[in-house]
């Protein structure tokens, strides 16, 4: 139900607009002085603008559908590594490190469900600081800490590119003109004549349906992490399979460690 549910409480909008016009028109026997190729030259500026929105929203969500596999791609190399030094050098402990990536797993997952805050967040991927130490007294090669490090460091990058696709909106001059674009049209759709009862409903919920249907899927691209649970994903949402499968592997290795 969830690519449905957008649409569905988009319907109270549309058929209040259409309500509103069956008042006037059949109740106050108010009639339109507007004829509907009128109107066409502003429904089609609409179009433009919508087109205009959709675009520039689905190029951030589809850099953002790639960062929950980044994410667990960043995180298994890290764990690779560590299980190669541990083959290597005994007395690195894998399954104190194997546990503290868990921690950061986990805090990202948190994060995403709004469970904690960027603070706790990156206060968690800091003290990762202490792995890297680990490897050190460990007599682990310079270069192989480096590449560690450069890894705690993309997924640093990773998690803040996505706060800021997160909490920064498309254009905010640009959905002030398309939220002024959808009242202009459903007052003129409001002065609109049509020639008969039928067209006018048919007309006026499409049209309005139409706009305020795709002026809501913009909003909701707009942030495509906005998450209401762990197993409730929204339909304009970026699937987050790759990380919560990865969590599981490492969970499922935790535990024969352990």
């Amino acid at each position: 139900m969830s690519k449905w549910r957008l649409l569905i409480t988009t319907l109270p909008f549309a058929l209040a607009v259409v309500a509103l016009k069956l008042v006037l028109t059949q109740f106050f026997q108010i009639q339109g002085i507007l004829g509907l190729p009128e109107i066409g030259f502003i429904l089609t500026a609409g179009i433009f603008l919508t087109g205009f929105m959709l675009s520039g929203t689905l190029t951030d969500y589809k850099e953002s559908e790639k960062i929950p596999g980044d994410l667990a791609t960043i995180l298994e190399t890290i764990e690779d590594t560590f299980e190669a030094v541990s083959s290597t050098k005994p007395q690195f402990q894998l399954e104190e490190s194997r546990v503290y990536l868990l921690k950061m797993t986990n805090g990202i997952v948190d994060y995403l469900m709004k469970r904690i805050d960027s603070n706790k967040l990156f206060e968690i991927l800091h003290g990762f600081n202490a792995i890297s130490q680990e490897l050190d007294k460990a007599g682990v090669a310079p270069p192989i800490i480096s590449r560690v490090i450069s890894e705690q460091n993309h997924l640093r990058k990773t998690m803040m590119r996505m706060m800021v696709i997160s909490k920064t909106g498309f254009l905010a001059i640009g959905y002030a003109l398309l939220e002024i674009l959808l009242v202009v049209i459903a007052g003129l759709l409001m002065a609109a004549d049509f020639k008969s009862w039928i067209s006018e409903v048919v007309i006026t919920f499409s049209v309005m349906l139409v706009y305020t249907y795709m002026y809501r899927v913009i909003k909701d691209i707009d942030d495509p992490f906005e998450y209401q649970s762990e197993t409730s994903v929204g339909a304009a949402e970026v699937p987050l399979f790759p990380l919560m499968e990865y969590r599981e592997r490492l969970k499922s290795r935790v535990k024969l460690l352990s």
